[in-house]
């Protein structure tokens, strides 16, 4: 056998043996397409109720005058009780997870106290020189509040924390009965009034997004709804008023459904 005939059976072995480790190596697969699962977003409208504990301060300022004799007291009343009520709102989320939104809800409330006393009226030349006697009677109580609120947030994914703020209203009923004597002069008289009052309120709470849809919230509002004349003296000899001004702080949780 020559030199050539050597050469050539060396190179068909050699490619046998290849096309052999050839047919032994597993053939290329198709990798899978990654699926990506899309993180929460809290684009949308939603709806929902919710139920809560409220507590506050009426504080009331007043004021008689008569023939250069001036008198002034104050009283605070501390009503607390359940609230409940149902919201409604848009939130828009940006790329960088913060979110914006607006809400309004409407609130069922109980909030109500009531107190009385004694006082003296005293003469502008000595705060110790007594010259009459007053009794007095009131009772407020806050039936229904809503709010108009702007929200701004930081979504981590399911979990938003946010901060709110914006004008809250409300129906405020107050009963103040005054009896009294100045000089000589008596007066008795009761006043009752039903507002509604305007004010303001800010907050802030987290909510949590348990499914695609619904969504689980605490909050807690402070509200101020501003002051108010409640009673007013119209007599010619005397005159005088009550004001109350109305504030309270709520806490409550909610549910919302989100579209």
């Amino acid at each position: 056998m020559n030199k050539l005939s050597c050469a050539v059976l060396v190179a068909g072995s050699m490619m046998m043996a290849g096309s052999v480790q050839a047919a032994d190596m597993p053939m290329p697969v198709k990798a899978e397409p990654v699926i990506v699962i899309p993180s929460f977003s809290w684009t949308g409208f939603y709806v929902g109720g919710n139920l809560g504990y409220a507590w506050g301060d009426m504080d009331y300022s007043y004021s008689v005058s008569a023939m250069s004799l001036y008198y002034g007291d104050s009283a605070s009343l501390s009503p607390d009780g359940i609230t409940g009520g149902a919201q409604i709102g848009y939130n828009y989320q940006f790329d960088n997870n913060w979110v914006i939104g607006a809400e309004a809800d409407f609130q069922w409330a109980d909030l109500s106290d009531s107190a009385g006393g004694s006082n003296l009226f005293y003469g502008p030349l000595s705060s110790l020189v007594a010259i009459g006697g007053t009794q007095y009677s009131i009772g407020s109580k806050v039936e229904w509040f809503g709010t108009v609120r702007a929200r701004l947030g930081y979504a981590w994914d399911r979990l938003l924390v946010y901060g709110t703020g914006g004008v809250a209203y409300g129906s405020v009923n107050t009963d103040v009965a005054v009896s009294g004597s100045l000089t000589g002069y008596t007066m008795a008289t009761t006043q009752g009034t039903s507002q509604t009052q305007w004010g303001w309120t800010v907050g802030g709470g987290a909510e949590y997004a348990l499914t695609d849809n619904w969504t689980l919230r605490a909050e807690y509002l402070y509200v101020d709804l501003g002051s108010q004349v409640v009673y007013s003296v119209t007599d010619p000899v005397i005159v005088g008023g009550v004001t109350l001004d109305t504030a309270f702080s709520v806490v409550r949780a909610g549910v919302n459904y989100k579209f």
